[in-house]
């Protein structure tokens, strides 16, 4: 979500809204607990460039 508000100027919420519709999101390790990591990928062309 840091990377979403300082590349693109999305909010934290707008960020969880577009993941939640558009990123896939993978548990990567489970084994840690309670530090879980979890991968988002989002394709870059959900993102309009102006031109």
């Amino acid at each position: 979500m840091h990377w979403l508000a300082a590349e693109r100027g999305l909010s934290t919420e707008q960020g969880y809204v577009l993941a939640s519709v558009a990123a896939d999101l993978r548990i990567a390790e489970a084994v840690n607990r309670p530090n879980g990591l979890v991968i988002c990928r989002l394709p870059l062309d959900v993102f309009e460039e102006e031109g």
